[in-house]
């Protein structure tokens, strides 16, 4: 093979494989990873007077999102397993719920602002029975 015919191969194979590749190539140009990724989770420890709540994946339950409560009067706890995204959710404020029954426990939170959370309890008539800012432990 000539030096000549050698260069028209390499041109041509890297025009197939240029050429080939283009279309994966505008897909992942068109690819908008805001539109499309889920909510991040806030983690950690957020009190307030009355509350302390940890939010933590368990990673023996395969990255189970997990909600750990405690009331700070009298100690009493509330584990909530599978936490989940809600459909208020946007770039600006996120939402997850976890279900104990047919009460709603709705954490929300800004991802700009890492350090608060708002806890929501709803009860199974949709009344909000809890609305509480608690800001993240610092200890």
């Amino acid at each position: 093979m000539t030096k000549s015919q050698t260069s028209r191969l390499t041109v041509f194979a890297l025009t197939v494989l240029l050429g080939l590749s283009a279309p994966f190539g505008l897909d992942i140009a068109a690819y908008n990873p805001a539109t499309a990724s889920p909510p991040r989770k806030p983690t950690g420890t957020f009190v307030d007077s009355e509350w302390s709540i940890q939010l933590f994946e368990d990673m023996s339950r395969y990255f189970s999102y997990e909600y750990l409560g405690t009331y700070l009067a009298n100690g009493s706890r509330l584990r909530l397993s599978d936490g989940s995204p809600t459909e208020n959710w946007t770039e600006e404020r996120e939402e997850w719920v976890w279900y104990s029954g047919d009460y709603q426990y709705i954490i929300a939170w800004r991802p700009n602002d890492r350090h608060f959370i708002r806890l929501r309890v709803i009860d199974p008539n949709g009344v909000e029975i809890l609305n509480r800012l608690l800001e993240r432990d610092r200890y």
